[in-house]
């Protein structure tokens, strides 16, 4: 490929389709790695709130559906903990994993 080609086709054309442009891939297969992992706690998330929320009710108006969807997604994040999180909630683990700017962690260690 040429480099006016390269320039008409800045993303990857790799079989995986990712749209990511070629300087942010290395083909080393991590992305893809990544990019699985990531669609598969989406699937998982997705599953749980069709499951608790939208198969558990009837709703006639919009706002009730998102009256539930925003309680669920509150009691999912500060709530309920998660086998993946080591048994803690998402906000648990976030404050738990906090970066400081300095790049160290603010969990406390003694």
């Amino acid at each position: 490929m040429s480099r006016n080609e390269e320039n008409m086709f800045p993303f990857c054309q790799c079989p995986c389709l990712c749209g990511v442009t070629q300087g942010q891939r290395d083909h080393s297969g991590v992305f893809s790695e990544r990019k699985a992992h990531a669609e598969r706690i989406q699937d998982r998330f997705n599953g749980s709130f069709r499951k608790e929320v939208l198969d558990m009710y009837l709703f006639t108006e919009c706002w009730q559906v998102q009256e539930h969807a925003d309680k669920w997604l509150r009691h999912y994040n500060t709530e309920r903990p998660h086998e993946g999180l080591k048994n803690q909630t998402p906000a648990e683990w976030a404050q738990a994993n906090a970066r400081c700017p300095g790049g160290g962690t603010s969990a406390r260690t003694m």
